[in-house]
C-alpha cells in the first residue's frame, strides 16, 4: 500500500510539473514571436514558472515529512501491547495491571504506544455518534492514568469530533458544556449579563438573500405626430416587474454560539442573532439556515462548518 501511495504521489507531482512546463514552454514561444513586446510575455512566464515550482518543491516536502512521520510511529509503536490495552480496556479492567508493560517502553515507544491506544479508544466511541457515560469514563480514566495531554490531540478530527459529542450530550442534560477553551481574544463581542460561550467556528461564509427586480415584456410605444416639433407617444410601458432572489456572500469571519445569542464577527460585517427572535434553523451539510420571526428578516446562512453539529448545538440550547 506505501508503494502504491508512493507511486500516486509521484504521478500527482509529475503531472503538476508538466502543467508548469507546458504553458511556460507556450508563452516563451509565442513571446519569440511577438518581439520585442513578447519580452514581456517572457519574463511573466519565467516568474511564473518559478512560483509554481516552489509550490510542487513545498508539496513534495510536506509528503514526505508525513510518511517520515508514518514511519517513525510504525517503528515505535508495540501494537501487541496495543491490543492488550483495548482488551483490558474492554473488559472494564484496572488500567493500573498495564503499568509494569509499558514501564519496559522506551520514553517515545510509551509516547506513541499510548497515542495509538487513545486514538483507538475514542474511535471506538464516536463510530455510532453517541458517546455512552460508560465510553467516557473508560477514555477518561486511561487518559488521566497515564497522563495524556488531550491538548495534542486537538487537531485530530476524530478527537475534535468527540468533543462535540460530549458538548451535546452536556446539552441535552442540561448542563453547559465547557468541553473547550474559548478564546474571543482580538474579538470585541458584547456578551449580555450571564452568558457563556458554547463554540467558535472560524473562516465562516455568512450570506444574505438578496433580491432583484427587472422588467419584462418593455415596450417603447409608437410616437405620433401631432403638429411641427410635438409627439405623443403610446403604449409606452416598463413592463411587469419579475423578482428573483438569491443568497450572496456578505463576509468570511468567525461565528461564535452562546447560550443566548448568536455571533458573528468580521472585518466587513458584524451580526447577532438572539435565539428568542429565531423561528427556524436549516441544517445544511456544511452550514446552517437561520430565519428570524421579524416581518423585514431576511434569510442568513453560515456556510463553511459541520451542519449537523452546528443544528443539534443551537437546537438543544433550549435545554439549559
Amino acid at each position: 500500500m506505501e508503494f502504491k501511495s508512493n507511486q500516486k504521489q509521484d504521478l500527482s507531482s509529475g503531472c503538476a510539473a508538466a502543467l508548469c512546463f507546458i504553458p511556460t514552454i507556450l508563452v516563451a514561444v509565442i513571446g519569440l514571436c511577438c518581439l520585442p513586446f513578447g519580452l514581456v510575455l517572457i519574463v511573466l512566464g519565467i516568474i511564473w514558472f518559478m512560483l509554481s515550482f516552489s509550490e510542487i518543491k513545498k508539496a513534495r516536502q510536506r509528503e514526505k515529512d508525513r510518511l517520515e512521520q508514518l514511519k517513525m510511529i510504525r517503528e515505535n509503536t508495540d501494537y501487541e501491547l496495543c491490543a492488550k490495552t483495548l482488551t483490558v480496556i474492554d473488559q472494564g479492567r484496572p488500567i493500573a495491571e498495564l503499568d509494569s508493560d509499558y514501564m519496559s517502553l522506551t520514553p517515545i515507544q510509551r509516547e506513541y504506544t499510548l497515542n495509538s491506544v487513545f486514538e483507538n479508544v475514542v474511535k471506538k466511541g464516536i463510530e455510532d455518534g453517541i458517546i455512552t457515560e460508560d465510553e467516557e469514563k473508560a477514555i477518561s480514566t486511561f487518559a488521566e492514568h497515564f497522563s495524556l495531554s488531550k491538548q495534542v490531540f486537538d487537531a485530530q478530527p476524530w478527537y475534535e469530533q468527540y468533543v462535540k459529542l460530549l458538548t451535546l450530550n452536556d446539552l441535552m442534560n442540561g448542563i453547559v458544556p465547557k468541553r473547550r477553551e474559548i478564546s474571543i481574544e482580538g474579538y470585541f463581542l458584547n456578551l449580555v449579563k450571564g452568558e457563556q460561550l458554547l463554540w467558535r467556528f472560524d473562516d465562516i461564509a455568512y450570506y444574505e438573500e438578496v433580491k432583484r427586480t427587472h422588467y419584462e415584456g418593455r415596450s417603447s410605444g409608437v410616437s405620433i405626430r401631432i403638429a411641427k416639433g410635438v409627439y405623443y407617444r403610446t403604449s409606452a410601458s416598463k413592463g411587469v416587474p419579475v423578482t428573483t432572489t438569491e443568497m450572496k456572500q456578505k463576509a468570511i469571519g468567525t461565528l461564535f454560539v452562546a447560550t443566548k445569542n448568536l455571533y458573528f464577527y468580521s472585518a466587513q460585517k458584524t451580526v447577532k442573532i438572539p435565539f428568542n427572535k429565531v423561528v427556524a434553523f436549516t441544517p445544511y451539510s456544511d452550514g446552517l439556515g437561520v430565519q428570524k420571526d421579524t416581518a423585514t428578516a431576511k434569510p442568513q446562512i453560515f456556510a463553511g462548518l459541520d451542519g449537523w453539529f452546528a443544528f443539534n448545538l443551537v437546537s438543544n440550547i433550549c435545554n439549559l
